[in-house]
C-alpha cells in the first residue's frame, strides 16, 4: 500500500481485557478496535470459547480487521507485550470503579494500554493497589446502578484518549464533484452532490496475528 508511514503503527492504542466472561462484550470491543485501529489483548482464562456464536455475531466480520493477541495469563502479558511496545513512554491504565482519578483527568499518550477487568468481578485489587496512580474511574450518578456495560466503558475511555490525540488518522468526509445538489424536503441530497472518504493520515497496514481457535 503506497503512502504508508511505518511510524503510524506505533501510535495505535491498546485495549486489554483481563479474563472476559461475556462473549457479546468481547465481540463488540473487537468491532470497536477494528473501527479505531486499536490493538486488542485478551488475557485468559475466558468465560467462553473463541468459537462461540455470540462472540462471532457481535464482532461480525470485523475480526479479520483487528490486530489481536491472546495471552495465557497476566504475567505473560506484562512480561512480553507491554515491554515490546514501540512507544517508550507507553503506560498501563487500569479502569475500575473506586479509582482516585476520573479517566478525563489524565493525559493519554499514543501506544498506551487501557486495561479492563471481568464483567462480574472487575480487576484484581492487588493489581489496582500496586498501580494506584494509574487507577481510573468512570463517574456514576445512580448508587443503585452497580456498573456500566464493559464494551460501553471501553468505548468511553478509548475515544477520550483518541480525542486527546486529535483523532489522528480518522476518516474525513468531504463533498466532491459539482456542488449543485440541495437537500430535498426529506433531507436527501440530490445525485449531483456526492461524498467521499479520505484519511487525514495514511492508514497503517493491518497486522493480523490470530491465535489458534481464532474467530473467523
Amino acid at each position: 500500500m503506497r503512502g504508508i508511514n511505518d511510524s503510524l503503527v506505533a501510535i495505535q492504542m491498546n485495549i486489554v481485557l483481563v479474563e472476559p466472561e461475556i462473549p457479546p462484550n468481547t465481540g463488540n470491543v473487537a468491532r470497536l478496535c477494528a473501527a479505531t485501529r486499536t490493538t486488542l489483548h485478551l488475557i485468559e482464562p475466558f468465560g467462553f470459547k473463541l468459537g462461540d456464536a455470540q462472540l462471532k455475531r457481535a464482532g461480525m466480520d470485523y475480526w479479520q480487521q483487528v490486530e489481536w493477541h491472546r495471552w495465557p495469563d497476566w504475567k505473560a502479558f506484562e512480561t512480553q507485550a507491554a515491554p515490546r511496545s514501540n512507544c517508550a513512554e507507553s503506560k498501563l491504565w487500569f479502569i475500575e470503579s473506586g479509582g482516585p482519578q476520573l479517566y478525563t483527568e489524565v493525559a493519554f499518550a499514543p501506544g498506551d494500554y487501557l486495561v479492563f477487568g471481568r464483567e462480574t468481578a472487575g480487576l484484581p485489587k492487588k493489581l489496582l493497589t500496586e498501580n494506584c496512580d494509574r487507577w481510573l474511574r468512570i463517574p456514576m450518578f445512580n448508587p443503585a446502578a452497580r456498573s456500566l456495560n464493559l464494551s460501553n466503558c471501553v468505548a468511553l475511555v478509548l475515544f477520550e484518549a483518541l480525542r486527546q490525540q486529535g483523532f489522528k488518522g480518522a476518516i474525513q468526509c468531504e463533498t466532491w464533484g459539482r456542488r449543485r445538489g440541495t437537500l430535498s424536503s426529506e433531507g436527501n441530497p440530490s445525485s449531483a452532490s456526492r461524498l467521499k472518504f479520505t484519511f487525514s493520515t495514511p492508514p497503517p497496514a493491518l497486522v493480523k496475528r490470530p491465535s489458534p481457535g481464532a474467530p473467523p
